[in-house]
């Protein structure tokens, strides 16, 4: 059958569709078996509609990425606010809070920072950062640890840092916490935009990091609060223990109710 290759093009819409008769179907095929250019331009309103297909899922997808970074900063400043307003508030008063609001404070700053700091995102990259993150914010919360039975040891054998007079080791104590609570806070601003960089950084940085930071302030009040070295060595050993069981505990506790409320309800 000769038929001219305007025919065939006009064919081909419903041809690619799958609408046209059987004979008009076989026509096509059996020109294109024989016509390249024919076949060549088949070849391009395929790809051409293919590209169309696809577009709105990219629209989509785009959307999802924009939607999931306007998110992120809207929950990072929020949380950010409370942070600075949180610490303003503890800094004018550590002296006069009581130790168990620490207790209190901890928990509710680490759900905080798991529902507003940014989440695991579906276009995450691959890296080494999150370890990193962890032993780093593990060694300062060690080293802060550490720093009670040194202080101890200072006080009961007089040979105190820099040959500083043994009053002068309250100050000093207190200046290397606020450092190494400052570390602390370092560490989980820059893993949080490093997360927001969609780098895959494990979320228990935050309660590391805010543990660490509790740990720090509490230490803090408590040499504000501190009488006898043996009653300052129980507080502090109790207190820090606590504090550090909670922060854990609080982040495996997410954890699961993550995990299960996954499974069970798809979300």
């Amino acid at each position: 059958m000769n038929i001219s290759c305007n025919i065939i093009k006009d064919l081909l819409p419903s041809y690619i569709d799958q609408i046209c008769s059987d004979e008009s179907r076989h026509a096509v095929d059996e020109h294109i078996s024989t016509c390249q250019t024919c076949k060549a331009y088949l070849e391009t309103m395929k790809k051409e509609l293919t590209a169309e297909e696809n577009e709105p899922k990219q629209l989509q997808y785009m959307k999802k990425v924009k939607r999931h970074y306007q998110l992120n900063i809207f929950a990072i400043g929020i949380f950010l606010f409370i942070c600075t307003v949180g610490t303003v508030a503890v800094i004018t008063r550590i002296g006069r809070i009581p130790i168990r609001m620490y207790n209190i404070i901890l928990p509710v700053f680490i759900v905080a920072a798991y529902a507003f700091l940014p989440k695991d995102s579906f276009t995450q990259k691959k890296t080494k950062q999150s370890a990193v993150f962890i032993i780093l914010s593990l060694f300062v919360t060690a080293a802060t640890i550490s720093l009670l039975p040194q202080s101890l040891n200072w006080i009961n054998s007089g040979h105190t840092p820099f040959n500083m007079p043994v009053n002068k080791l309250g100050p000093f104590m207190t200046k290397c916490l606020a450092a190494l609570a400052i570390a602390q806070t370092a560490i989980l601003i820059i893993s949080v935009i490093q997360k927001y960089r969609d780098y895959q950084i494990k979320r228990e940085i935050y309660a590391f990091t805010l543990t660490g930071i509790s740990i720090s302030l509490a230490y803090i009040t408590m040499l504000y609060h501190m009488t006898t070295p043996e009653n300052y060595a129980r507080n502090v050993s109790a207190s820090l223990s606590s504090l550090f069981a909670e922060g854990i505990a609080t982040a495996v506790i997410i954890d699961l109710i993550k995990l299960i409320t996954s499974r069970f309800f798809h979300i």
